[in-house]
């Protein structure tokens, strides 16, 4: 593992499988909350659904890295590509952040 000691490893382990749980637990909140709003403008919740369910994307992420880990192929080269991944899944996720926020100001307005 490239210097990666086992003290680390059992760290990393864990903290995947906790971003695992909080993406699931997000995921399901988004969806209760998405359904108690009342919504002025049906077609505005039809497009929060259709993005939330691009956001199920978002829960896939943490697999990858726990993959990586678990089969000892968390090399150097892996560590850069999974920090560029990141990169572009964070960037991703507040631009759907920002989305979802002007939609709900946008359905409160009207």
């Amino acid at each position: 593992m490239n210097g990666i000691g086992l003290k680390e490893i059992k760290n990393l382990k864990t903290i995947f499988i906790l971003h695992f749980i909080f993406y699931a637990i997000l995921i399901v909140l988004n969806f209760i909350f998405l359904s108690k709003i009342i919504w002025i403008n049906k077609s505005l919740y039809y497009i929060c659904l259709a993005w939330n369910f691009f956001g199920i994307i978002f829960f896939i992420y943490p697999i990858v890295p726990f993959i990586f880990l678990l089969s000892k192929k968390l090399a150097k080269d892996n560590v850069l590509i999974l920090k560029k991944i990141t990169l572009i899944f964070c960037i991703a996720s507040i631009t759907l952040s920002l989305f979802f926020s002007y939609i709900l100001m946008t359905n409160s307005m009207d």
